[in-house]
């Protein structure tokens, strides 16, 4: 083999080993089950930070990990969909059950329940968060002098577990504005928070359960009162609630 053929090779071998260690990286898995794929930029005694392939940063208390080990994306892309951190996108379902109560209206303890379905982003803002839209179905059962109302909410949606561990408290917030399917009512701007536990099921998926409370905006007939009597209108007014809600992420 001739000097050039000899070089040829050793830098051919040279190269093809620093494109392996290239793709030698890192495997943090949590006690939860989750495990994230990436670079190591940051460790100490109490924390550690992985960059993903992305450009995605992640931070992971030491108590939370069950160990880090290094693996060759090489010989093992076809199966890191199983071993390695799920994509972003998400949906979440959503259901209510409470009370409504509608100040200077015909609405005076009714009960309401809801359903919601949002899509988006299980990782937003770089967090464990998920941030999406969605729509869904909104009834108030009528009262003696109120009919059945019925709304069609469109909003945004946040779902925020305080911790990165199986069962974490969370906040959950929606915004945005419901239409009417009723006569008698018509709709409005409505903002919703809750609080509650989150369980994780598996890596992308978990329940949440929890206390709700939302201001719902609405248009109709108002009950004035004043030192003449009592007046109705056609007017603006609220409608507060609530109640229990529990939701499932995948």
């Amino acid at each position: 083999m001739s000097k050039f053929k000899l070089l040829f090779f050793l830098a051919f071998v040279f190269c093809v080993q620093l494109q392996a260690q290239d793709k030698m990286t890192e495997i943090i898995t949590l006690k939860t089950g989750e495990k994230y794929q990436g670079e190591i930029v940051l460790r100490t005694d109490d924390v550690v930070m992985l960059r993903t392939s992305d450009g995605k940063r992640y931070q992971f208390q030491i108590s939370e990990i069950e160990r880090i080990g290094l693996k060759n994306t090489v010989q093992s892309d076809e199966n890191s969909g199983e071993n390695t951190h799920q994509g972003n996108f998400a949906g979440i379902i959503d259901v209510t059950g409470g009370l409504a109560l509608a100040p200077f209206t015909l609405i005076d303890n009714a009960l309401t329940m809801s359903a919601t379905l949002a899509f988006g982003s299980r990782n937003a803002f770089g967090t464990s968060a998920f941030a999406g839209v969605g729509a869904g179905y909104v009834a108030i059962t009528g009262t003696e002098k109120s009919e059945n109302l019925t709304y069609i909410p469109l909003f945004l949606q946040a779902f925020v577990p305080r911790q990165n561990s199986r069962i974490s408290p969370a906040i959950g917030t929606k915004a945005g504005y419901s239409f009417t399917l009723s006569e008698q009512y018509k709709g409005g701007p409505f903002f919703n928070l809750s609080g509650g536990i989150s369980y994780k099921i598996t890596t992308i998926s978990s329940l949440y359960v929890g206390f709700y409370g939302q201001a719902q905006g609405i248009s109709g007939t108002v009950i004035e009162t004043n030192e003449l009597g009592e007046f109705t209108k056609q007017g603006n007014a609220m409608i507060f609630s609530l109640g229990l809600n529990a939701a499932f992420l995948f």
